[in-house]
This record gives structure tokens, C-alpha cells and sequence, in this order.
């Protein structure tokens, strides 16, 4: 975690259907992060943009976990 209370970037790479657990947790760490962000600005315009990506991540989060369910499903 740096100064800014970040996490540093996790490795890119492909992924099988096994990852898309901690692929869905990785997209929820990072909203967390942008979360942590938006509360330290003082930028309303900022810390509003901010919130909206952090739901980007949480709804990207819950789709990965939708398609890992879906892929177990026989």
C-alpha cells in the first residue's frame, strides 16, 4: 500500500474460469481504493466522478462472479 492508501497493480494476464473469483475481488479492491480516494479530495466534481467509477468497479465485480457461476453450471 503507498502514501495515497493504494494497492499496487496486480500483474495482468490471462485468466482461466478458476480466476474469476479473485478477478471479482480484484475489481472490489479497486473500488475501495477509488472510495478511499474520493473521501481525502476536495473536489466535489472529483470526488462524485470518483464514487461513479468505484460502482463501475462493484458492478464489474458482480458480473465476473455472475459468469463464473454461469461457467460451473452444467
Amino acid at each position: 500500500t503507498d502514501v495515497r492508501g493504494l494497492k499496487p497493480p496486480r500483474a495482468c494476464s490471462r485468466m482461466s474460469s478458476d480466476d474469476h473469483p479473485s478477478r471479482s475481488e480484484h475489481y472490489r479492491d479497486v473500488a475501495d481504493s477509488l472510495r478511499r480516494l474520493a473521501r481525502q479530495t476536495r473536489f466535489p466534481e472529483v470526488r462524485q466522478e470518483l464514487f461513479d467509477l468505484a460502482e463501475g468497479f462493484d458492478r464489474m465485480a458482480e458480473f465476473a462472479e455472475k459468469w463464473n457461476t454461469a461457467e460451473r453450471e452444467p
